[in-house]
């Protein structure tokens, strides 16, 4: 299935295809709300946020306004992450 392969592009080294892959599926799935951020997902995606470009961080913090995180540490760890991103913007 294509939507999985897309899925597994999330994981990609090279972040330009990890931004891409957020577009596609966002666009893709738009009647069902689009990209839903998973955990592991969100961790993965703000653990190499520095490397975005302005573009990718975009895509990748728009995807990260609709994520309930599942715990307060899981809230506090996201802040702490972004906290340093938006002190060098």
């Amino acid at each position: 299935d294509i939507l999985d392969t897309v899925h597994r592009l999330l994981g990609d080294n090279d972040v330009n295809v990890v931004s891409n892959a957020i577009h596609a599926i966002d666009i893709v799935k738009a009647d069902a709300g689009g990209l839903q951020f998973t955990s592991a997902v969100c961790a993965h995606l703000l653990n190499r946020i520095s490397a975005f470009s302005e573009w990718g961080q975009c895509a990748v913090l728009e995807k990260l306004a609709d994520y309930q995180p599942s715990t307060e540490a899981e809230m506090f760890d996201i802040m702490n992450v972004l906290e340093e991103l938006l002190k060098h913007s």
